[in-house]
């Protein structure tokens, strides 16, 4: 079981890519039954907040942000996780405790996207930070105070919401960072598979992928 798990870690290249992956709404939209005014309509939420940042266009505001401060050092962002125990807690409200966990954290000095995965028997959030202050251009590096002061200000929420919490995060942070590179792979196996599909040559194959957000080296496109 997951119970409420923080960890974060470095994204260094294909920032777009990243914020495809965070945003996408076959993980983030949810259907939601209105019995408001009692006629049972469904309708679907997208659960991606964006703070300090362009909401259609996030990446495109975090790069401007470095291009201004004239930042290009390789760690361009940090990608944070927060996953919480099946069944305990709903997407709205995981959302809610994500947004207030990034307002708290990093709001009056960075741009974030937060984003809940609804995808899965265990709702979680994302996080996509960049690493680029857009007050002072000033860097966040990620120390091990910074990822204490995640995994408290975490706790805290969660215990506000009387949700529960782990004791000895450490083995659960490894499991967790397994589920996430599996996901990630799951993810490319997909694209990869789909433009094939709809390609006959690698020139093409490449060009297609290059637009999703991936890249490789040179091939020999001869037959």
């Amino acid at each position: 079981m997951f119970k409420a798990v923080t960890s974060i870690w470095c994204v260094k290249d294909r920032l777009d890519h990243v914020v495809h992956y965070v945003e996408d709404e076959e993980k983030t939209v949810d259907t939601v039954i209105d019995y408001v005014n009692n006629d049972n309509k469904t309708n679907e939420k997208k659960y991606v907040t964006c703070i300090n940042c362009d909401s259609f266009d996030p990446c495109k505001s975090m790069m401007n942000t470095k291009k201004f401060f004239n930042d290009h050092k390789q760690i361009m962002a940090f990608h944070g996780y927060q996953s919480f125990e099946p069944g305990e807690v709903s997407s709205e409200v995981a959302h809610e405790i994500g947004v207030k966990l990034v307002e708290e954290l990093y709001g009056n000095r960075f741009e974030v996207v937060v984003a809940t995965h609804v995808d899965k028997n265990h709702i979680h959030n994302h996080f996509l930070l960049n690493s680029t202050s857009f007050v002072d251009g000033k860097r966040f590096c990620n120390t091990k105070k910074d990822y204490q002061m995640l995994r408290e200000t975490s706790d805290k929420l969660c215990l506000e919401y009387g949700l529960s919490v782990i004791k000895n995060p450490k083995k659960y942070t490894k499991k967790v960072n397994q589920y996430i590179l599996k996901s990630f792979m799951n993810e490319i196996k997909r694209d990869i598979d789909a433009t094939v599909l709809e390609c006959a040559r690698y020139m093409e194959f490449n060009a297609v992928m290059h637009n999703k957000g991936y890249s490789f080296g040179e091939i020999n496109d001869e037959p």
